[in-house]
């Protein structure tokens, strides 16, 4: 049974990592990075993964072993939970293929002091791999969450996710300086979040129907809507150490790839088509957007798919991933 020791006194900040599957080489990597920094104490979730490592014994650091794997949102709402018991007033949470920068973190905390350094603020840090995130801090633009989207489509955002879409590159160049050093957002990540423990005093932790995608777009966005702010900072760096799903490593759209797992595009759809159908404030420009969606997912099965039979299978797989988020069907995927 692994032991968990306290710090002498309540921690500053508290750092939540949830682990899942045959990943503790990542999670070692980033639990390293994070005990150089200043930090007073980091949670570990495992969600269903336990195993020995670097985390072991260490005074500064909780294990909480899960017997099963119930998710991202109940994962990272046991180690927010637990983060506050220990008294913290700060939480950053990290996935635990999320690498911090060195200094990212002392940078997130000196940013929430000259935005104020109340209870009101949230920050997240900047990483490079999402492109919502490269496009808000180069040109302003927010593309994720925005009112009257159908699953995952709004035709606003096209002008700047068609090429991707198509199968070129983004249109922002990543490599130019940023316009925004510090952006306004309306949600974030789990990745890279910073946050005052007191928010859970007054939202709360993740909802676990959501199992994992968009639990933390859905979280973030009621934290929004609560009337805390979010701030996304350009200067404060996670890496994404493992490539997403969502990166295509092939040829296909990841949608269409047979590298992709059916379970990953069952939740990510089912659950962004439900969290935005419950955002309609124009139903004619929600009811043209999800036309479009339907539009072009058969333009990604004829052209970016490696063949007609999967991409009859992935269409399916699909509408009925809309179909279930339409009808608040969440939970993990069977």
């Amino acid at each position: 049974m692994p032991n968990s020791c306290n710090s002498k006194g309540p921690p500053d900040l508290c750092v939540v990592i949830v682990s899942y599957g045959a990943r503790h080489h990542l999670l070692s990597e980033v639990t390293d990075r994070v005990l150089r920094e200043d930090v007073g104490h980091i949670v570990i979730v495992f969600n269903g993964n336990f195993a020995e490592g670097n985390w072991s014994d260490h005074p500064h650091i909780t294990l909480v072993p899960v017997a099963e794997n119930h998710g991202s949102a109940v994962g990272f709402g046991i180690g927010m939970e637990r983060a506050r018991a220990l008294g913290a007033k700060f939480i950053l949470l990290l996935d635990d293929d999320n690498l911090p920068q060195i200094g990212s973190i002392a940078k997130l905390l000196a940013t929430h002091d000259l935005l104020g350094g109340g209870e009101d603020v949230c920050l997240q840090a900047y990483r490079p791999q999402l492109d919502w995130h490269s496009l808000l801090l180069h040109t302003g633009v927010e593309t994720i969450a925005l009112p009257n989207t159908f699953a995952w489509f709004h035709l606003a955002n096209e002008r700047h996710l068609l090429p991707k879409q198509l199968g070129g590159h983004s249109v922002q160049n990543r490599s130019a300086p940023v316009r925004f050093p510090v952006a306004k957002s309306r949600v974030a990540c789990y990745g890279g979040l910073l946050f005052p423990a007191a928010l859970l005093n007054v939202i709360a932790v993740p909802d676990a129907r959501y199992f994992c995608y968009y639990d933390d777009i859905e979280f973030t966005n009621r934290i929004s809507a609560a009337g805390i702010s979010i701030y996304l900072c350009s200067y404060a760096i996670v890496e994404d150490i493992e490539t997403s799903w969502h990166v295509s490593t092939d040829s296909y759209h990841p949608a269409f790839s047979p590298l992709t797992p059916d379970r990953r595009i069952y939740l990510d759809i089912r659950n962004a088509t439900h969290f935005n159908h419950h955002r309609v404030d124009n139903r004619a420009m929600y009811l043209v957007n999800a036309v479009l969606f339907c539009v072009g997912l058969l333009g990604l099965a004829l052209f970016r798919s490696p063949g007609l039979r999967l991409s009859m299978s992935r269409l399916q797989l699909i509408f009925r991933a809309v179909s279930a988020g339409l009808r608040n069907q969440l939970g993990p995927y069977e």
